[in-house]
């Protein structure tokens, strides 16, 4: 009596387990794809009523699985004839913003693409995630209830649950910590201790342990590069981690161009490699060439640049010099809307804004969604136009927040100054002056004729400043090389200025109203505050033609092209040869030697490290899958009597028969005997049955085709 009432707290205690983990199963999966794919949030209550459909089946599944099987197909069925039925011009509707979407590799946005939808709009995301949840209610409860395939099954789980990641989200941070929990769990229950006895502490153990432990993990190791609260994907984080030099140590790592989620003053550390993504599409009514402004910061420390420490109230830096514009007469404006493929905290805005909205940090507009006002002019045909001199209390700000040079840094850019005879601006009174055109101009041949520009500048070397080490020993540098000592140069003669991440735009990419832009395009440049004026944006990076925004585009379209070099034409004349390239002499037909440029061999290499960095993940993966399937055999049998292998190898080659072959009566006579009689199971037959089995799946294998042979082999473990 005892005995059978201690069974029946176990199976309670195995039964309240077992909810337990398909309500952290479901919410893990499928909460975790409604949160990252960003479904409205009513779509939530579907992962409630998923948990309490898969325990209702759960508790029945000794009806077998076909039962539950048949059962949840015709619940997908009668869904999806109920939601055609009554939605059907709805999901039409939804398909076609999905294929839209999909088509210009927008930022998937399940509440946008649902936005539009008009009658019970709150019912439909409901039905689609519900939908989305059954096959995966089917698998959670499949691997809790059934023991065969679980490796199989824990990993199209895995997949499912890092799909996000693969379409650029990110993942959110309780919904993986539920999922983890349920998959360590299955994976030790489910597949290494499944057979193991006396489960009942041990899995209570184990649910205690991975419950502090993840409850450690999200305490103190947070911010981490994986389970981030922003919208950008976990590769993203995870590179951008990477990039700002948390592996420098181990590895020469390269940069890439693209957007930062967030606000973000980081260098690069190394060369910078060039990803042709899709950024963002601008729809315009008429072409125009423009900056698209992303964000500006205002302080350089420890090779970063950082925001402003106290930001001004009601700040309208941004639309300063579009009002002063404005005060010259009457000028075109046109509308612009401006979609990213990846979500960012800031919003990308061409010059110059014609609106007003609030502007965080003295930087940029928050993220907004809509079309927004501009001004149709150039820059380059205002820039030299006289200003009445107008104080106002902003300017004093600026005096504080956007002239500041580290000491250690600001007396080796004044003896630079003085090298190139760069003269100071004269401000009888020291106020800010109207026109720093001259000045502007003679840095920026002073920077030109010291480095060059070039994505292959290679490392930083450690405890380095990135702006003295540009300017005085490697000369050879990037957008964020010439903006970042532009910037601070300038400073020294007492011109604010500020330091711009965006893209660059060119009316050329106009086709039909649109224009995409691709990740090379990003670019970094400076803004100089001129009094009664504003913001003025200036190029500071050198181009195979003059040094403006469309010079610099078609020489970032022709370095991606393999058009033009990685680096501009122009030459550093204080530079030895020797130290900016590699070269090798050669001898003509006519006598004259020739030099001609050589890049390392592994250079060539780098623009595919992408695709090299996932085949070497596939395959470590296929190795590891395969070590373990195929001394998953002996791993069992170590743990079985005489009796219990044998009866395990019979099982076994019933399992192989589905691929063909015929069984020796040889062990279906000593299974028989094994597991209906008293005998024991001796060594040496253990030994025969093993050669026995070894020459069948031999015989199997042979006789196989060549794909049958790799699923045998590679993705079951047979041989």
């Amino acid at each position: 009596m005892k005995t059978l009432m201690i069974k029946k707290y176990q199976t309670s205690f195995f039964q309240c387990f077992d909810c337990l983990m398909i309500i952290l199963g479901t919410v893990g999966v499928v909460g975790g794809l409604i949160h990252s794919l960003y479904f409205p949030p009513q779509s939530i209550f579907a992962v409630g009523l998923l948990s309490l459909l898969g325990i209702f089946f759960y508790f029945h599944f000794d009806k077998g699985m076909i039962w539950i099987r048949r059962s949840l197909l015709m619940c997908f069925l009668l869904l999806m004839f109920l939601s055609i039925l009554l939605f059907s011009s709805s999901i039409q509707g939804v398909i076609d913003q999905l294929i839209t979407t999909i088509k210009y590799d927008y930022f998937l946005e399940f509440h946008i693409i649902f936005q539009n939808v008009q009658e019970l709009n709150s019912i439909l995301p409901m039905i689609i995630a519900f939908l989305l949840g059954i096959p995966i209610i089917y698998l959670i409860i499949s691997l809790i209830c059934q023991r065969h395939h679980s490796l199989i099954k824990i990993c199209i789980l895995l997949f499912l649950f890092f799909f996000p990641v693969f379409i650029r989200h990110s993942l959110e941070r309780y919904t993986s910590y539920c999922f983890l929990l349920f998959i360590l769990y299955q994976f030790v229950f489910s597949w290494i201790l499944q057979y193991q006895k006396g489960q009942l502490m041990l899995r209570g153990l184990l649910l205690v342990v991975l419950s502090i432990v993840l409850l450690f993990s999200s305490i103190f190791l947070e911010p981490n590069p994986i389970f981030n609260q922003s919208s950008v994907s976990v590769l993203s984080q995870i590179n951008n981690w990477i990039n700002n030099g948390a592996l420098d140590s181990l590895f020469h790592n390269q940069n890439v161009t693209g957007t930062s989620s967030s606000v973000d003053g980081s260098l690069p550390t190394n060369s910078v490699q060039t990803n042709q993504g899709i950024a963002m599409t601008v729809k315009a009514s008429k072409p125009f060439s423009s900056y698209i402004r992303g964000y500006s910061l205002a302080y350089y420390e420890n090779n970063k640049w950082h925001s402003v420490e106290n930001a001004p109230e009601n700040s309208t830096s941004l639309i300063d010099y579009t009002n002063y514009l404005k005060s010259f007469g009457t000028f075109m404006e046109q509308s612009v809307e401006i979609e990213t493929t990846k979500n960012t905290e800031y919003q990308f805005v061409p010059y110059f804004p014609s609106f007003q909205r609030e502007i965080v940090n003295d930087s940029y507009y928050q993220k907004f969604t809509g079309i927004m006002n501009i001004l149709t002019t150039e820059p380059t045909q205002v820039y030299l136009r006289d200003a009445s001199y107008q104080h106002s209390s902003y300017e004093d700000y600026v005096r504080r927040e956007y002239l500041d040079v580290s000491d250690e840094l600001k007396d080796d850019l004044k003896a630079f100054l003085g090298k190139h005879s760069v003269e100071e601006p004269y401000a009888p009174r020291g106020e800010l002056l109207t026109d720093y055109h001259k000045n502007i101009e003679q840095v920026k041949e002073a920077i030109f004729k010291e480095a060059k520009y070039d994505l292959d500048a290679g490392a930083l070397p450690a405890n380095t400043d990135f702006v003295r080490y540009f300017l005085f020993e490697n000369h050879r540098g990037s957008c964020t090389h010439f903006s970042t000592a532009g910037a601070l140069l300038l400073r020294c003669l007492g011109i604010p200025t500020r330091y711009v991440r965006g893209y660059i735009l060119k009316d050329s990419d106009f086709e039909d109203g649109v224009a995409t832009i691709r990740n090379y395009r990003s670019h970094a440049w400076i803004e100089v505050y001129e009094s009664g004026k504003g913001w003025i944006p200036y190029e500071m990076t050198p181009s195979d033609g003059q040094s403006n925004l469309n010079e610099v585009g078609t020489m970032l379209d022709r370095i991606v092209n393999n058009d033009g070099p990685r680096s501009s034409q122009q030459t550093n004349p204080n530079t030895p040869e020797e130290e900016t390239t590699s070269t090798t002499t050669t001898t003509t037909n006519e006598g004259e030697r020739k030099t001609v440029k050589t890049v390392p061999w592994y250079q060539k290499f780098l623009k595919y490290q992408d695709a090299m960095i996932m085949l070497g993940i596939i395959f470590v993966s296929i190795s590891c899958y395969r070590f373990i399937t195929k001394h998953w055999l002996s791993l069992r049998l170590k743990r079985y009597d005489n009796n219990k292998k044998v009866i395990f190898y019979y099982h076994r080659m019933t399992k192989i028969l589905r691929f063909g072959g015929i069984t020796d009566s040889t062990i279906l006579n000593m299974a028989n005997k094994a597991q209906f009689s008293q005998y024991h199971i001796q060594d040496d037959e253990v030994d025969q049955i093993k050669q026995v089995y070894q020459i069948f799946v031999k015989d199997v294998y042979q006789n196989l085709p060549l794909y049958k042979k790799l699923i045998f082999k590679y993705i079951f473990g047979y041989k």
